[in-house]
């Protein structure tokens, strides 16, 4: 289950901020299908608030620099 919230403002006609968060939670299971010594078992993993922002300037048409960062688990 993963849960997203993202804006984007406009600041000027060539740059633009974008902000959100991310919240997720994971489930993995593991078991054999034939009989074997392979280990079984689950793995969880949450974590309810991963911020991300980034930028974009526009230099010129069709060119363009962003930058983002992304917090993750």
């Amino acid at each position: 289950l993963q849960f997203h919230v993202q804006d984007t403002w406009q600041i000027t006609d060539s740059l633009a901020i974008n902000a959100g968060f991310k919240s997720l939670r994971v489930t993995n299971e593991a078991s054999p299908v034939v009989n074997t010594t392979f280990p079984t078992g689950k793995i969880k993993a949450e974590k309810n608030f991963l911020p991300q922002a980034g930028a974009v300037f526009e230099i010129a048409d069709g060119n363009e620099v962003f930058a983002s960062f992304a917090r993750n688990m």
